[in-house]
């Protein structure tokens, strides 16, 4: 019965991701049957992190982090630390 209602979530979920050509979007990835369709650049970010991160950010600022605010911070994050690993790797930090 479990697997009849993945695959039937799964089917559902390419089905969204399908344009009115009845192709799939090469931009767009499912990264979450529960969660929006988000681009493939975004397709690290689980549903799993993206709670993590408002649980612990709406406590350190005191008020409640919403679900784009906090895939914001992510994606800010990321490119920071990559922006740092070039650096470091180019031997700009020396």
């Amino acid at each position: 019965m479990r697997s009849r209602a993945r695959q039937h979530r799964s089917s559902s979920a390419q089905k969204s991701v399908e344009n009115s050509t009845g192709l799939s979007r090469p931009d767009v990835a499912p990264v979450s049957l529960a969660g929006p369709l988000r681009p493939l650049s975004e397709a690290w970010i689980t549903v799993e992190l993206i709670a993590e991160t408002r649980r612990v950010w709406s406590r350190h600022l005191g008020r409640i982090v919403g679900d784009e605010e906090a895939i914001e911070m992510l994606v800010n994050v990321r490119n920071a630390a990559l922006a740092i690993l070039r650096a470091n790797q180019s031997g700009a930090g020396a």
